[in-house]
């Protein structure tokens, strides 16, 4: 077992830490960097395509991996450096994990394989179900983006669970409606997570799906319990957990 503690990015230095345990079997990072973080050098600057490589060795024994390179704010194209613009990853980035061929619990940043965020390079042939081992049993997606998923909340600022202040005033969650003739992030992104009740033949061993979010990033609309219900007949249940946030967001 390994745990780096504010280590920041997952770097190439660290390989030859990883390098050392003959059976390494559990390993989480923790960067310390939050969601929200300013981008300010090139220190700060985060490569998931550098962390992907760096875990490479170590992706025949893991039997657990929580990945935390810092919020996607901070992420960087790797043959640009410190970008100028937002420019989305790489797509084949989200199938960094799919071949560790021992891999049972893994925690990992959402938007590395989910198209609904926005930080991946769109793909029509892109299939969220195809980019975890078949092994997997629990499966914990950490939204690091501030950013809210339905176009009701973009204006909105949390107070307390279940209400929001909107246009100077306090709102209950559950009178807002999500756009039905719109796009929604969150439309797609449980459209995503049924892909794997469609496939769970791929996945056999998956029982588990935990999002930890900020407190009501997106609505719990009719068409994302819908969702959630697809997924617990397959025999996967969904877990939503709200961080902890210390004042107004």
């Amino acid at each position: 077992h390994m745990k780096f503690t504010g280590c920041g990015a997952v770097t190439e230095e660290m390989g030859y830490l990883l390098q050392m345990p003959k059976d390494l079997q559990s390993l989480t990072t923790t960067s310390y960097f939050t969601p929200g973080s300013e981008l300010h050098s090139m220190a700060d600057a985060i490569s998931i395509q550098e962390a992907v490589d760096v875990l490479e060795c170590v992706q025949d024994t893991l039997l657990e991996l929580e990945l935390d390179p810092g919020p996607s704010e901070l992420w960087v194209s790797p043959e640009h450096g410190v970008r100028q613009f937002p420019k989305p990853m790489e797509p084949y980035q989200s199938h960094a994990v799919r071949s560790f061929s021992k891999l049972r619990r893994l925690k990992a940043p959402l938007e590395v394989f989910s198209q609904s965020t926005g930080k991946m390079t769109r793909r029509d042939d892109h299939t969220f179900y195809t980019n975890f081992p078949s092994t997997l049993e629990s499966l914990t997606l950490e939204v690091t983006s501030r950013e809210s998923f339905n176009r009701a909340l973009e204006r909105a600022s949390f107070i307390s669970r279940g209400q929001v202040a909107l246009e100077g005033k306090t709102v209950d969650i559950s009178e807002l409606a999500c756009q039905e003739n719109c796009y929604e992030k969150a439309h797609e992104l449980f459209e995503e997570l049924c892909q794997l009740a469609d496939h769970k033949d791929v996945l056999p061993s998956l029982r588990d799906v935990h999002l930890l979010r900020d407190p009501c990033q997106w609505l719990d609309c009719e068409h994302v319990k819908q969702c959630t219900r697809q997924m617990t007949q397959s025999g996967i249940t969904v877990h939503v957990h709200d961080r902890k946030i210390e004042g107004p967001i």
